[in-house]
């Protein structure tokens, strides 16, 4: 699953996913708290219902859906790590501040900054490093 509150960036990342690289993509903009009302209280339901990876926007979204909290990428993460499922994350951020770094790698999340420079072979070496982490600590 992709989120981001860039419909454009959201596009481009749905793209480099499926376009030569096998990944089936669930695309979501602005709806971070719906999507995790929607995971099933159950947690073995909910083992089945999440992707293998979330691809999230650490920040995102800023304008969170009308008449439900604000939930970014980090705390939507947190929320379902917490509940015991089990599923790798790509975290990625526009920020240059390194303590998102810092925090991706102390949650054992894979970090990624959101740059003009940011290449598609990147975005999915990245995903690949968060696939192998998430399965060696789980």
């Amino acid at each position: 699953m992709v989120a981001d509150d860039d419909p454009d960036f959201l596009q481009v990342l749905a793209e480099v996913f499926t376009d030569q690289n096998g990944f089936k993509v669930v695309k979501t903009f602005n709806s971070l708290a719906q999507f995790a009302k929607s995971v099933p209280k159950d947690n073995e339901e909910a083992q089945t219902f999440l992707p293998d990876l979330l691809v999230l926007d650490v920040m995102a979204p800023k304008t969170a859906d009308i008449g439900e909290s604000h939930l970014d990428g980090a705390t939507v993460a947190t929320m379902l790590r917490n509940a015991g499922l089990k599923f790798s994350v790509l975290l990625l951020s526009s920020m240059k501040s390194h303590h998102f770094d810092l925090y991706g790698h102390r949650k054992n999340w894979e970090f990624l900054r959101k740059t003009s420079r940011l290449s598609p072979a990147e975005i999915i070496k990245h995903a690949h490093i968060a696939l192998a982490e998430s399965r060696l600590t789980q």
